[in-house]
C-alpha cells in the first residue's frame, strides 16, 4: 500500500507533465520488479495461519474443511446480490437525475420572458 501512496506522491511533485511521465514510468518498472518477492515469494517464506501456506496457492482438502465452505459460498452469493443491488440503484438515481434536468430545461425553454413597456 505504501508504494502506491509514494508513487502518487512522486507524481504530485513534478509540474512539467513530460518529466512527471517520464519518473512515474520508471518508479512503475521497479515497483513492478519488487512487488513479485514482496507478493509471491515472501508471504511463502513466513509463517503463516493462511491457507495455502507451505507453498500450494490455493484451497485443498487439508486447507478447508467444509465448515468454512458452508460459509463462504452463501456469502460469496449475498456479496454479488448486494453488489447487483447497489449497482440498480445507483443507475435509478441517475435515469432520476437526467429527468429531472430534463424537465427543468423544458421549463425554461417555456418561460416567456416579460418585457415592461412605459
Amino acid at each position: 500500500m505504501l508504494m502506491y501512496v509514494a508513487y502518487f506522491v512522486l507524481r504530485g511533485s513534478f509540474d512539467d507533465d513530460m518529466r512527471r511521465a517520464r519518473i512515474s514510468a520508471v518508479y512503475n518498472i521497479f515497483a513492478f520488479a519488487v512487488f513479485i518477492p514482496l507478493i509471491l515469494i515472501l508471504p511463502r517464506l513466513t509463517d503463516s495461519l493462511h491457507p495455502g501456506n507451505g507453498g500450494n496457492p490455493g484451497f485443498n482438502q487439508y486447507d478447508a474443511d467444509s465448515s468454512i465452505k458452508r460459509i463462504i459460498r452463501p456469502a460469496f452469493i449475498g456479496f454479488t446480490l448486494l453488489g447487483f443491488w447497489i449497482t440498480q440503484l445507483r443507475v435509478r438515481l441517475r435515469r432520476l437525475e437526467i429527468d429531472l434536468d430534463e424537465v427543468e430545461e423544458t421549463k425554461k425553454s417555456k418561460e416567456v420572458p416579460t418585457t415592461k413597456t412605459y
